[in-house]
């Protein structure tokens, strides 16, 4: 499972989170605004996405074929 934490907010809640799950998990971290096509596409892959706080939207600084897929 990929599992993605949007934005400082949701990052305090990554720490020590794999020892709570029961399968083996890939935890990725990403910014609020998702500048690069690696970050699009960790987000784009996610099979599950912790975001906290009031957002307009995401933010892409780009036009990516990763972001076409959410």
């Amino acid at each position: 499972m990929r599992i993605v934490f949007h934005g400082q907010n949701a990052a305090s809640f990554s720490h020590g989170f794999t020892d709570l799950l029961g399968d083996p998990a890939e935890i990725r971290v990403l910014p609020d605004a998702l500048e690069s096509e690696l970050e699009q596409l960790a987000y784009a892959e996610a099979d599950a996405i912790k975001s906290i706080g009031p957002k307009s939207g995401i933010h892409f600084s780009g036009k990516s074929d990763a972001t076409a897929k959410r």
